[in-house]
This record gives structure tokens, C-alpha cells and sequence, in this order.
């Protein structure tokens, strides 16, 4: 009935879960992963790539690089907010750009479940072979979130 703990959290197994709740876990574990993303790019002084971006852009109210300029740019970079408080801000700011589900306790609770397993201090990295490892430890955080989602991973993932 229960999916194993991926990242802190549990959820119903299909057949048990609600269309609605499944969706809104979707939402809130790319809600994560977009500020995990542009976490490791802060750390690495790297804008990121255009089409990882791309991946991790779940709206298409909004464009990548608005959602980079917020959360690189204005979270992480001007404000230097933490993984969490990056996450829950980015939740909030996609609500009222009528981009995102309301956000609420239970959405709040579930995104600092989620930091919690990835927060760390801020490092600067900038040698060539740890950046090289970071990029396939998110291209399989990329295809297992695809794989826990059900949803087919994009053909440009292995760029």
C-alpha cells in the first residue's frame, strides 16, 4: 500500500492514491528538485544548462530561465536563502504566478522533509572531475524522479 521512502517521504502506492494527491506530489518533489538543481549550479558558479533547465521547468506559464533568474538569481545568489526556505519560497511565488497548486502546511511540511535529506553548507566547487560526478548523480535523480513519476524521460537528458 505504501512506496518505499524515497528522499524522507512516502506515498500511497497507485492504487491506492488519489488522482489529485498524486499530482500534487509531482509538483511538490520538482518543486525540490528545481531548487536542488539550482543549488549544486550556485555551488559550481554555473548558470546551468539550458536544456537541464529546461527539464526541471514543470509550468509552461512560465519560462526556464524566469524560473533561473528567481531561484539562482534572487533566492540563492541576492538573498542566500537556504535549500528549504528556497523551496517553500519557490512554491509560494509559483502559487501567485498562477503556476502551482495552493500552498499550504501540508505542502510546506513535505518540501522541508524533502531539503532535509539534501541540506548541506554551501561549497564552492570547481574542480573539473567533481563536477563531471555531480552531473551523473542528477541525471539518475533525473531518471528515477521520470521512473517514480511513471513519465518517460526526455531523449536530451544524456546531453
Amino acid at each position: 500500500m505504501v512506496t518505499p521512502q524515497h528522499d524522507g517521504l512516502r506515498r500511497l502506492t497507485s492504487p491506492y492514491e488519489m488522482p489529485e494527491t498524486a499530482g500534487r506530489a509531482k509538483y511538490v518533489r520538482k518543486v525540490f528538485e528545481t531548487v536542488r538543481f539550482f543549488w549544486e549550479m550556485w555551488e559550481e558558479d554555473s548558470p546551468g544548462d539550458t536544456d537541464a533547465i529546461g527539464l526541471h521547468n514543470h509550468t509552461k506559464l512560465l519560462g526556464s530561465i524566469t524560473i533561473r533568474n528567481r531561484v539562482l538569481g534572487n533566492f540563492y545568489k541576492q538573498q542566500g536563502l537556504s535549500l528549504s526556505t528556497a523551496a517553500v519560497e519557490l512554491a509560494k511565488w509559483l502559487e501567485s504566478k498562477d503556476a502551482g497548486p495552493t500552498f499550504d502546511a501540508v505542502m510546506k511540511a513535505d518540501l522541508t522533509i524533502l531539503c532535509r535529506s539534501s541540506a548541506r553548507p554551501f561549497q564552492i566547487v570547481n574542480d573539473t572531475e567533481t563536477i563531471i560526478q555531480r552531473s551523473f548523480v542528477r541525471l539518475v535523480r533525473y531518471l528515477q524522479r521520470q521512473h517514480l513519476a511513471s513519465e518517460g524521460a526526455h531523449s536530451r537528458c544524456f546531453d
